[in-house]
């Protein structure tokens, strides 16, 4: 199954080449062909391809073990704010065009790209839903892959990235994407998507809007153009580095042998979400070193097996919220690398959502090493390494983990 879906994906991926344009470049009178294959067009299939790639990798039980994030700390969650929110987006889009707040594209050049990008968005997850008919982790249907609800929410994000992201203020990207990626948490906290499924929503949705710009830049070439993107002060990788604030999932795993009530533990991989955000001097440009402030709120969950027979099990829960000093260094013209010192506040919660459930305060202290690059114009992706320390009092166990995942983020200046 997992072969025919990277089948279709590639096809998908593919099927922009015979229809992109260079929206700066094409002239209003005579479409040039060759114009189909530049820079500029392969650079649109760089945003939504992390997204697709990653969806397709935790295809199945790999992407499933994230839901018990969702189990641990959210077992009885329920809203319907997701049927509502999925739209916030593209309302935000409109909303601010009527308001006069001045955006890329004029109202007919907006409205058709907007209208492209949906149709190609229902038709491509529909596709998909009913050719694989995954089932969802509430067992309610057999149509859970990808997230429709993720993929309308990021074609709306995606918009309002273009028209007003890249044009006024990355402000307003992190706005949209924050509505998008709070509609894709949702619908996994409601239980009706796996992780795997709202990721790739997102990818379907950043792709369709992607296709729906390079097809308007087709019907209208220059016409309908009322505002260049922010020029972008480097090129490749800038001397200053990344300022963002994004989201991250990782796998985790803790180091260390756990005593609880007498009894030692070991754990599997766990897993693990973190929000974060980095800030650097913008007028302090350095050919060595930036230095920074690191801020991250971070959950894990991980199931605790004791040692020397039984089946006896415990989740490991835990949380930590902390700040401290990053230091990036440009590696060439290739990306930047780096690391962070935080330290901060730790909350480790043992069987939470149990009648024995037991919780702790504690001291938190960790370092990350990390590579990041920006993919496009306002858009970085980072991977990372991180140590994290989690210090209880004595009845509570101490937590040494290593983390391994990648954050997507929008890039503040």
């Amino acid at each position: 199954m997992k072969k025919l879906l990277i089948i279709i994906l590639t096809l998908l991926i593919s099927t922009p080449h015979s229809f992109g344009a260079n929206l700066y470049k094409v002239d209003t009178t005579k479409i040039d062909k060759r114009v189909l294959f530049s820079k500029n067009n392969m650079k649109r299939l760089i945003l939504p391809s992390p997204f697709i790639v990653t969806g397709i990798a935790m295809y199945g039980k790999s992407g499933e073990r994230f839901q018990q994030l969702r189990t641990n700390y959210f077992t009885n969650f329920s809203t319907h704010a997701d049927e509502f929110l999925r739209f916030s987006p593209t309302l935000l889009l409109y909303s601010l065009k009527a308001a006069g707040v001045e955006s890329r594209s004029s109202w007919e050049r907006m409205i058709l790209t907007n209208a492209i990008a949906g149709v190609l968005m229902v038709g491509s997850v529909q596709a998909l839903k009913m050719i694989l008919k995954e089932p969802r982790p509430d067992g309610s249907e057999s149509n859970g892959f990808p997230s429709g609800h993720s993929a309308l929410a990021f074609v709306g994000a995606t918009m309002v990235h273009h028209e007003y992201g890249l044009t006024n203020s990355p402000w307003y990207s992190v706005a949209a994407y924050s509505l998008a990626s709070a509609t894709a948490a949702l619908r996994v906290l409601n239980n009706s998507h796996y992780m795997q499924d709202v990721i790739m929503g997102a990818g379907m949705g950043i792709l369709s809007t992607e296709i729906g710009y390079m097809i308007g830049g087709m019907i209208y070439g220059n016409r309908g153009l009322l505002k260049d993107s922010r020029v972008n002060a480097h090129k490749g990788v800038p001397e200053n580095g990344y300022s963002f604030t994004g989201a991250s999932l990782e796998y985790v795993k803790i180091l260390n042998l756990l005593n609880i009530d007498g009894e030692q533990y070991n754990t599997s991989w766990g897993t693990g979400a973190t929000l974060e955000s980095i800030f650097y001097n913008p007028s302090r440009v350095s050919k060595f070193a930036d230095i920074g402030l690191h801020f991250s709120a971070n959950a894990n969950t991980a199931m605790a097996n004791r040692i020397g027979g039984g089946d006896q099990s415990r989740g490991i829960n835990w949380l930590t919220l902390s700040l401290g000093p990053a230091l990036s260094i440009k590696a060439g013209n290739i990306m930047r690398i780096g690391i962070t010192a935080e330290a901060g506040y730790s909350r480790l919660i043992l069987n939470n959502n149990q009648i024995n459930e037991k919780s702790s305060s504690g001291f938190y202290a960790g370092a990350s090493l990390f590579c990041e690059r920006e993919l496009i114009d306002g858009v970085v992706f980072r991977i990372f390494a991180k140590s994290r320390n989690s210090i209880h009092t004595h009845s509570f166990p101490d937590i040494s983990s290593l983390a391994l995942g990648g954050t997507m983020s929008i890039s503040l200046y």
